[in-house]
């Protein structure tokens, strides 16, 4: 007779909390290094005070964590509001979804990034908003990420276009 009890998930995720603070800036530093914002210091206290956020309005914020055999190899940051010129709606704001560099091209980083867009769909829905945004504007692996996303499911609804001064 076959076995079919589900095996448990290598991959972990839960709401980041404050000892999670150093190993998550240790990931965002890395990402901002590798974005079209790696020429600006990375600001510790401006981070500080996102994550802070996300802690002290749980309603409003979360930072997800993905951790595999105890150590944090992921993360994403969101917030809540509304949209600028409506009232009584929630939209969610995907600001970043980070995997660690060494993982990104393997089945388990894969695995990792389709839990955390799927964990923070769930929370969004679950917080009552109209649409979850995933604002990608790093100005790396552009190709790839617009083929994960459609992947899951998502469609494109303009571009990100910017002037460097």
């Amino acid at each position: 007779m076959a076995d079919n009890t589900k095996k448990p998930s290598a991959i972990h995720l839960a709401r980041a909390g404050k000892a999670d603070k150093a190993a998550i800036m240790e990931l965002a530093r890395l990402d901002h290094r590798e974005s079209i914002f790696g020429n600006l210091e990375f600001p510790e206290k401006k981070f500080s005070t996102l994550f802070n956020k996300s802690i002290d309005q749980p309603g409003r914020c979360i930072t997800l964590k993905a951790e595999v055999k105890g150590e944090i190899v992921g993360f994403l940051y969101c917030t809540i509001g509304e949209y600028f010129i409506a009232e009584n709606n929630l939209q969610a704001t995907v600001h970043v979804l980070d995997v660690k560099k060494n993982l990104r091209h393997s089945v388990l980083g894969g695995k990792v990034a389709v839990k955390l867009v799927k964990a923070i769909t769930k929370w969004a829905k679950a917080q009552g908003v109209q649409h979850v945004f995933f604002y990608v504007t790093s100005g790396t692996r552009i190709a790839q990420v617009d083929s994960f996303f459609r992947k899951m499911g998502m469609t494109t609804l303009g571009g990100n276009y910017a002037i460097k001064f």
